[in-house]
């Protein structure tokens, strides 16, 4: 009798163990992370603000005032366009988001603003034989010395960028990589005025998906290389009119609100230095070099101020900042 009752626990410990055996499957040892893997970040809110000192530009015939006609030695004429000489000057960005921790997601709020105003005054020094209204053709005076309140005008931008971003973050070997996605509303103006009295008038609206990446390599104790790209697509809202009341002169045009796609594009590339505190807060200091250019940004019009006055033509002009930035990161 017992040794029937050992045979039978026997079997009953072996059946149990073959049925363990099959159900078990131990953790795997950890693989090590060749390629970019999924980084824990520390979790908590960041707030920052960013100082830049850019200098704005626009393509095509944006920053022209007006054309001059000069002799040349062999009896022909030479005209020539005298645009506005931008300077650079200082805007403001902030930033607020916060760090989901071992998930690696963020969530980040982002404001950037800008703008200027330049004083341009061409005078008719070279001895100009006459001058040209490149935003009213038919304009000519044949006598330079007496267009003085056509030719003295301001150029002022005025610039504002919304970013709302979702990203996650990568990490391999000192290496980071934070692809994102989001949406911005972006509004532009081009305002330039003559004395004469007359303005050539632009206005910007867009909304749309952007998607973008960060990318940061660590050096040495906390400094890092930086590098920022990111691409937006806006359905946008563009308005233009311009006038001029130049005795004899009284002419104004206005085109319709032309609904279109626009890029905007955002590159910088620079440094940091990033200081952790003993209660695991920190401090990031980063400066470097940025580009943004928004396509299709206004419009210009060009027209005749004749009997029959009329819109001879559109010219959809870039809107660009190029120059130098500076932030200051605390994240909590």
């Amino acid at each position: 009798m017992i040794k029937r009752i050992t045979l039978l626990a026997l079997l009953g410990i072996s059946a149990s163990t073959i049925a363990l055996a099959d159900t078990y499957n131990p953790p795997e040892p950890a693989k090590p992370c060749n390629l970019l893997c999924t980084q824990p970040i520390p979790s908590g809110f960041y707030v920052g603000v960013t100082g830049i000192y850019a200098k704005p530009s626009e393509s095509g015939i944006g920053l022209v005032t007006d054309s001059w006609q000069y002799r040349q030695a062999d009896g022909s004429l030479l005209s020539q366009s005298k645009p506005f000489e931008e300077d650079s000057r200082g805007g403001i960005g902030a930033k607020v988001g916060y760090d989901f921790g071992a998930s690696a997601n963020s969530l980040e709020f982002d404001y950037l603003h800008f703008n200027n105003s330049t004083h341009g005054y061409n005078t008719s020094a070279g001895s100009p034989e006459s001058f040209g209204a490149v935003f009213f053709p038919d304009v000519v005076l044949p006598n330079p010395a007496s267009i003085g309140l056509v030719s003295d005008a301001k150029l002022a931008y005025n610039f504002n960028q919304y970013d709302l971003w979702l990203g996650h973050t990568f990490a391999v070997s000192g290496f980071s990589f934070k692809p994102e996605i989001g949406a911005r509303y972006a509004s532009l103006s081009h305002n330039m005025t003559f004395a004469a009295p007359g303005y050539i008038k632009s206005d910007f609206q867009g909304l749309g998906p952007e998607m973008g990446f960060d990318a940061h390599y660590d050096i040495w104790r906390g400094f890092g290389v930086i590098g920022h790209l990111d691409d937006a697509v806006l359905a946008s809202n563009v308005d233009g009119s311009s006038a001029l009341g130049f005795a004899p002169i009284n002419a104004q045009f206005d085109s319709p609100t032309s609904k279109r796609v626009s890029n905007a594009v955002t590159g910088r590339l620079g440094a940091d230095y990033k200081y952790v505190f003993t209660n695991g807060s920190s401090l990031a200091l980063e400066g470097g070099y940025q580009a943004i250019e928004y396509s299709d940004a206004f419009d210009m019009i060009q027209g005749d101020v004749g009997a029959t006055q009329h819109i001879v033509g559109i010219d959809s002009t870039d809107f660009s900042l190029r120059g130098p930035y500076l932030s200051l990161t605390y994240h909590v």
